[in-house]
This record gives structure tokens, sequence and C-alpha cells, in this order.
């Protein structure tokens, strides 16, 4: 009699529990169908809504910059990464107004002919002596000197259009403060 009780207490607990089951995967997978359907309206939303990435737009703020502020950009002419960077950070100087300075370790990028070759002070004052991945990019303050690092590796034209927007409230808000 107690197996027989057992065996009905444990047929109802497990059919309990399949049951609960079942209906929580039903549950998480519809919510699952919503998440996953929601991410891909987003990316289509933004994919119609930016059809040229170049059209983005750059925050007044950066215009700001383009007085006092130069772009230092140190690269390699043979580095793929380099070439697809170049032409983005030209079309993106010249929407924005703010020159860049290039600097090549081996051979000069069509996008940049008036390129100085890197010396090793150049190498202390930006990276410390440190080895240099390129494409690297700075923008440096003319007036006193102060250089703030922006990218280290290639970035898309969205990327570097987003990546300023935020890094030009800060470096205006870090040179007012001295």
């Amino acid at each position: 009699m107690r197996l027989l009780l057992f065996l009905l207490l444990f047929i109802t607990i497990n059919a309990t529990a399949n049951t609960a089951l079942t209906e929580l995967n039903a549950f998480l997978a519809q919510r699952n169908r919503q998440t996953v359907s929601s991410s891909t309206n987003q990316q289509n939303a933004i994919a119609n809504h930016i059809k040229d990435p170049y059209q983005l737009t750059i925050n007044p703020v950066v215009s700001a910059l383009r007085k006092n502020y130069q772009f230092m950009l140190f690269y390699r002419a043979t580095c793929p990464h380099c070439q697809r960077f170049a032409p983005i950070l030209k079309e993106y100087a010249n929407h924005s107004g703010i020159a860049v300075r290039a600097f090549t370790f081996a051979g000069v990028s069509p996008y940049f002919p008036a390129s100085v070759v890197v010396n090793r002070d150049l190498i202390n004052t930006y990276f410390h002596g440190t080895r240099v991945a390129v494409p690297a990019l700075f923008i440096l303050n003319t007036t006193n000197g102060h250089a703030y690092p922006v990218s280290q590796g290639e970035l898309s034209y969205a990327e570097l259009v987003a990546r300023m927007n935020q890094l030009a409230e800060e470096i205006l808000h870090n040179e007012a403060r001295g």
C-alpha cells in the first residue's frame, strides 16, 4: 500500500512538474521570439534610417575643436586596417573641419601624401616607448600640446562619429578645468 501511494504521489508530482516545465519552456520560447524580433526591428530601423553612414550627424561640440585641434594619425601604408581607415578618417576630417597630421611607420597613404616618417621621439611622446598598434588616432590641442587618444585600431565611419561626439565633450570639459 505504501508503495502504491508513493508511486501515485511520484506520478502526480512528475506530471505537475512536467506541465510546469512545459509552460515555462513555452513562456521562454515566446519571450525569446519577442526579443529577437525586437532586436531585428531595431537593427532594421537603424539600417533604414542611415542608408549612408556619411549622413550621420556630427555633434556641434566637435565643430568647436576645429580651430585649436588636429588629428594625429599613426599608420603603416601596408597595413590593411590602416588602408581601410584612411579614407574614413579623411572623410570625417572633411565633414568636421578638423585637420589631420599623418605619421607613417612605412610607406605613404594616398589619402595623406604629406605624411611624416615616425621617429623615436614621437613614439616616446605618444606611446611612451611601447609597441604601437596601427592605425592609432589622437586628437591634439595645438595651443597647449594636450593629446587625447581617440582610437587604436580600425573604426567605421559611424563608430568614429560616435566616438568623437562623446570625446569632444569630455575634451572641452577637461580643458576648461585646466
